[in-house]
Parts: structure tokens; sequence; C-alpha cells
């Protein structure tokens, strides 16, 4: 059964979806808690007010979001950080090898 939309939830409450819409989600409700939680707290709400809230938690969550995909970068894209890496192990090797030569 499929989940139930924002849309749907406002139009259940309102009574306004038909009959077997209502008796689908009915079914979900009983089935599925967080959908039921979901619907009870819309209940308690204005359904202006609920839409409204809902529309902030959402753009909340995409500015959120999207700051996760700016923080996190890939590890094989810093090509030049890799090469800086290795040049200066390489460095480091040589001169161990030099000092260890030299004494």
């Amino acid at each position: 059964m499929p989940e139930i939309s924002e849309e749907e939830m406002l139009a259940y409450l309102q009574g306004s979806l038909p009959r077997e819409r209502q008796r689908q989600i009915e079914e979900l409700i009983s089935e599925d808690a967080p959908e039921a939680d979901a619907l009870e707290g819309l209940k308690l709400l204005q359904s202006s007010e609920a839409l409204r809230s809902t529309r902030l938690l959402q753009q909340k969550l995409h500015t959120e979001l999207l700051k996760d995909r700016k923080r996190t970068r890939s590890i094989s894209s810093d090509y030049w950080n890799w090469i800086a890496v290795i040049v200066i192990l390489l460095l480091i090797i040589v001169g161990y090898v030099v000092v260890r030569i030299a004494s």
C-alpha cells in the first residue's frame, strides 16, 4: 500500500477523499505507527497551520541536506592532495636512507 502524502493527510482530515482511499488510509494508519503519529499531529493543528509547518520543516531539511553535501567531498577527487602526500612520503624515505648510509 503506498505511503500517505501530506496533501492526502490533509484531505483525509477534511473528509474530502474518496471513500476507498479513506479506507486505505485508515488501514495504513492502523498498521503503521509513524503514519498514525503524523496524522494525530496534523489533527492538533489547523490545516493551514499544518501546511505551513510541514513546508517549513521540509525547507529546513532541504537546506541541512545541501550543507551536508557541500561538506562531504570525495577522496578520489583530491588528486593533487594525494600526489603531495606521496611526494612527502618519498622524501621522508629518501632522507632516512641517506642518513642511514651516511652514518
